[in-house]
């Protein structure tokens, strides 16, 4: 399925910007500093988009609808992900 993929190409490459939508849960303050104005937060970030090259006719795969990734495959790189920066 990933064959032809290449990982450095974002989805619409050459056709405009991805649509990036994110979701942030702020789970807990671990730490505010009144004087520097900085703060320290515990959170979970979310973030979708849609890449048409990892699209599939589920019959030509056995009848998978759906695949996960496992952690292994995320430490691998192999799907583009946004770059997400918090200044």
């Amino acid at each position: 399925m990933l064959a032809a993929y290449d990982v450095a190409d974002p989805p619409l490459w050459g056709k405009g910007p991805v649509q990036v939508k994110l979701a942030v849960r702020f789970n807990n303050i671990l730490h505010v500093d009144g004087q520097s104005g900085l703060y320290q937060t515990d959170m979970n970030l979310r973030c979708f988009w849609t890449d048409d090259r990892l699209s599939w006719i589920p019959s030509t795969w056995g009848n998978m609808h759906q695949v996960v990734f496992s952690s292994a495959d995320e430490k691998a790189e192999l799907i583009w992900r946004p770059d997400v920066s918090f200044l």
